[in-house]
């Protein structure tokens, strides 16, 4: 049995609308991630930026002892 025109026709435009979404699914996921190693970068700053103020409030209190 063959399959008709209007038949491939819609199996067409089924996997073009899937892989849409799949595009578009991926496009997020990607964001996603950029947003995320955004972040992290921001907390290992602040982090370091906290490490760097604790030594030197640390060379501070060792030196007035």
């Amino acid at each position: 049995m063959k399959p008709d025109i209007q038949t491939l026709e819609q199996a067409v435009t089924r996997a073009g609308k899937l892989s849409q979404e799949a595009r578009r699914f991926a496009e997020q996921s990607a964001k996603a991630s950029q947003d995320a190693i955004s972040r992290a970068e921001e907390i290992s700053q602040t982090a370091i930026e906290a490490a760097k103020e604790a030594e030197r409030a640390s060379r501070d209190a060792i030196s007035k002892v």
